[in-house]
C-alpha cells in the first residue's frame, strides 16, 4: 500500500488530528455518525484508547504491530472529501480537494454517501513504486443507516495494478467498531519487487482492541475478505484469512493498557 503513508497523507493526518482536538467526544454521542468526519471521530477516539500500548510494544519489538495503525488511514482522506459538501446536502459535488489538490467528487443521496477520485501521476517518485503516468483511483461509500464504510484505492501501471488497498468498517451495537483491511504491493518503497499482501482484522471497544494480522504472496491481486453480516469474531477472521490463502502471523489483544499475544 504504502503510498498512503508518504508525505502528503502524513500532512493530512496532522490536519485531521488537529481537528479532532476541537471535536466533540464521539464516544459520548448516542446517534450513529452522520458523516465521514463524525465516523473518523469515533474511529480515532476508540483506537486512541489503546494506541499508547501498541506504540510501546512496537518500540520494543521492531514495529511488529505497525500495520494496526494503518487501518484508519482512509478516514484522513475521506473527511477531506466532505470539504466539497460541507452542508451534507443531497446531490453530486465536484472540486479540488484542499490538501492533496486532486480533483474529486462526493455524492449524497439520503443516508448513502459515495466519494472518489481518479488522476494520473504527473511526476516520477524516488523509486520504481511511483512513476509518471501511474493511474490512481479511489472510491468509497458511507452507509449511515448501517454504520458501514468501505473504501478501495488502486494504483495501475499500463493497465495492471501495482498497488491496491481495501478497507471495511462497521459499527457494533456496544459502541465499538469492526474493521477489516488488506493491502498489496508489487514493489516496496525502495523499488524492490516483493508481491506482498497484508490483511488486518480489528475489533475495538472502549475496553479492548482485538487484532489478527495475516500475510500472503499475492501482491495487489490479493483475495478480499469481507466482514459480512453480523459481528465477525477474531477466530472467524483468522479462519476466513486462511481460507483465502493468507497465513496468520499474529493474534492478540490490547487490554488494561498492555498488548497480550495469543
Amino acid at each position: 500500500m504504502r503510498a498512503c503513508l508518504k508525505t502528503t497523507r502524513r500532512l493530512w493526518i496532522v490536519l485531521l488530528l488537529l481537528s479532532l482536538i476541537a471535536a466533540p467526544s464521539a464516544l459520548a454521542q448516542e446517534a450513529r455518525p452522520a458523516s465521514l468526519l463524525e465516523y473518523s471521530w469515533v474511529w480515532y477516539e476508540l483506537y486512541g484508547l489503546h494506541s499508547a500500548a501498541i506504540d510501546a510494544y512496537n518500540d520494543a519489538n521492531y514495529m511488529e504491530l505497525s500495520a494496526l495503525s494503518d487501518v484508519g488511514i482512509p478516514f484522513v482522506a475521506a473527511s477531506e472529501y466532505e470539504e466539497l459538501n460541507k452542508a451534507h446536502a443531497d446531490g453530486r459535488f465536484e472540486g479540488t480537494l484542499p490538501y492533496s489538490g486532486h480533483e474529486a467528487y462526493i455524492e449524497q443521496a439520503g443516508g448513502m454517501v459515495d466519494f472518489g477520485l481518479a488522476y494520473a501521476r504527473d511526476w516520477d517518485g524516488l523509486s520504481i513504486a511511483e512513476k509518471k503516468g501511474d493511474l490512481v483511483t479511489e472510491h468509497g461509500r458511507l452507509d449511515i443507516a448501517t454504520g458501514r464504510v468501505t473504501c478501495e484505492r488502486t494504483v495501475a501501471r499500463e493497465g495492471a495494478p501495482i498497488e491496491r488497498d481495501t478497507y471495511e468498517y462497521k459499527l457494533t451495537p456496544d459502541g465499538g467498531v469492526l474493521a477489516l483491511a488488506a493491502w498489496g504491493d508489487l514493489y516496496n518503497y525502495q523499488g524492490d519487487e516483493r508481491n506482498l499482501a497484508t490483511a488486518v482484522y480489528l475489533q475495538i471497544t472502549q475496553d479492548a482492541l482485538v487484532f489478527v494480522l495475516a500475510s500472503a504472496n499475492m501482491g495487489p491481486q490479493f483475495a478480499q475478505v469481507s466482514l459480512g453480516e453480523g459481528e465477525m469474531t477474531a477466530a472467524a477472521a483468522a479462519q476466513a484469512f486462511e481460507a483465502a490463502g493468507y497465513v496468520v502471523q499474529t493474534r492478540g489483544a490490547v487490554r488494561d493498557g498492555a498488548v497480550v499475544l495469543d
